[in-house]
């Protein structure tokens, strides 16, 4: 199923200081403001990715979303070649890791790409378990979780839980020679990409974003990584031309907002931010803000799905990965028209 259409945005240029915004989730407009147009279509993946968990562009232009699925009981990578057009199923995961999945099984699983091909893998499993069980009562279920990492060889580590806490952690973020877990409360533990090996948690309570591999953006703040410190989060930021790009993107979190209610994305050098939800698309620079897609054509495309990941390519084509109501994925594709 394929929907096309064509945006016009209209960028408005700020005429004056004292402009009030109609919103305060409106960012100010950018001084080098210009008309510009988005030619939109949405793409559906196959049947089995029910939610796409993670979204990256490569460093050979191929694209790659790892999708999870509890029909198929497994974490499944497709890739594309042609910016999101046509989509190639390039893995499966559930059969090469050291555990038992019995046919019984709930299974709910979630994959995360590092940039050199590394791959985290959570699995939630609940043994003689139903989907519809469940959506009815997910509280009182005895779920196993696991989290592993594998490597480009194809070695897989085994992440040992300890802690309460450390068995809740779904999520996991891949910056520097770490990996960074997240738990169902916000809490961010620092593991070592290579052993495994926890080194502690380095952030409470504030649900992050990656956003290229070398910055988090949290409710309560932007986080860099610190590579004379082999990837230790702090947020403590010195003074460098991109501070300014921080704070913008910072304006537009929502502590309040629920997971999947926006997208993050950076450029290479950290120098352009963009930052989705329902209201828009924005493109933050030191310079300022502009709103390349409006709240409008956003919903159009999107409708009530779920906002998952967000990657910009060179070109400025951008894909939104989206989980639609009816379990299904989906990915809008922004290509800019000349």
């Amino acid at each position: 199923m394929k929907k096309k259409i064509t945006l016009l945005i209209l960028l408005v240029t700020t005429l004056s200081l004292g402009l009030v915004l109609a919103s305060f989730r409106q960012p100010q407009a950018d001084a080098d403001a210009e008309t510009a147009s988005y030619e939109a279509t949405s793409f559906d993946l196959p049947e089995e990715a029910e939610y796409i968990t993670d979204l990256k562009a490569m460093h050979d232009g191929t694209i790659c979303a790892v999708a999870g699925s509890s029909q198929a009981q497994d974490v499944i990578c497709y890739t594309s070649k042609d910016q999101g057009k046509t989509w190639e199923e390039t893995a499966r995961y559930g059969s090469r890791l050291p555990i038992t999945i019995k046919q019984t099984d709930y299974v709910e699983g979630y994959g995360y790409l590092a940039e050199d091909g590394t791959i985290g893998i959570y699995l939630g499993i609940t043994p003689n378990t139903s989907k519809s069980d469940v959506e009815k009562d997910s509280f009182n279920l005895k779920t196993k979780n696991y989290n592993f990492i594998i490597q480009p060889n194809g070695t897989i580590i085994s992440i040992e839980h300890k802690t309460v806490q450390e068995r809740s952690c779904y999520k996991m973020h891949f910056a520097g020679n770490s990996c960074y877990l997240e738990d169902i409360q916000g809490n961010l533990y620092e593991v070592n990409k290579t052993s495994g090996t926890w080194k502690g948690k380095v952030l409470s309570y504030d649900k992050v974003d990656l956003l290229n591999g070398k910055l988090f953006a949290g409710e309560n703040g932007v986080y860099a990584v610190d590579a004379k410190q082999l990837a230790t989060v702090t947020s403590e930021r010195t003074e460098t031309s991109v501070e300014l790009v921080l704070e913008r993107l910072q304006k537009h979190i929502d502590p309040d907002a629920f997971e999947r209610e926006y997208v993050t994305a950076a450029s290479e050098n950290l120098k352009i931010l963009y930052y989705g939800d329902k209201q828009g698309l924005w493109k933050i620079t030191d310079r300022g803000e502009i709103c390349l897609i409006s709240g409008k054509d956003i919903r159009n495309m999107t409708g009530k799905g779920d906002f998952r990941n967000l990657v910009v390519q060179k070109d400025g084509t951008m894909i939104l990965a989206v989980s639609m109501m009816d379990g299904q994925s989906s990915l809008v594709q922004y290509v800019p028209v000349q």
